[in-house]
């Protein structure tokens, strides 16, 4: 589940290490703790294949992006627009393909 990797730390330039983190609504997300100071430094960036992104709330909760586009692009619209902010830049990149 953790594995370690060369990012520094923000606070101290320790070695970061980075653990799934699966939030009560169910999205995952990878959290960067610092081996040395041990201090939290955000997550890290999620992995951008479209392919296996599946939204994490809606009424689509659990569907894929190219899923939810033959079934309801308008939908995907209104997502973009209304969603929140980090949800809402990965479907406008999705969309731009």
């Amino acid at each position: 589940m953790g594995r370690e990797t060369k990012v520094s730390c923000k606070y101290c330039n320790g070695e970061l290490k980075i653990e799934e983190q699966i939030f009560s609504n169910g999205v995952k997300h990878l959290k960067q703790t610092c081996i040395t100071c041990g201090k939290h430094n955000g997550y890290a960036p999620q992995d951008t294949d479209f392919n296996k992104f599946t939204m994490p709330l809606g009424k689509y909760k659990g569907k894929r992006l190219d899923e939810i586009k033959m079934q309801d692009p308008d939908y995907l619209r209104w997502a973009a627009e209304n969603m929140h902010a980090s949800l809402q830049r990965k479907i406008e990149k999705y969309l731009e393909l």
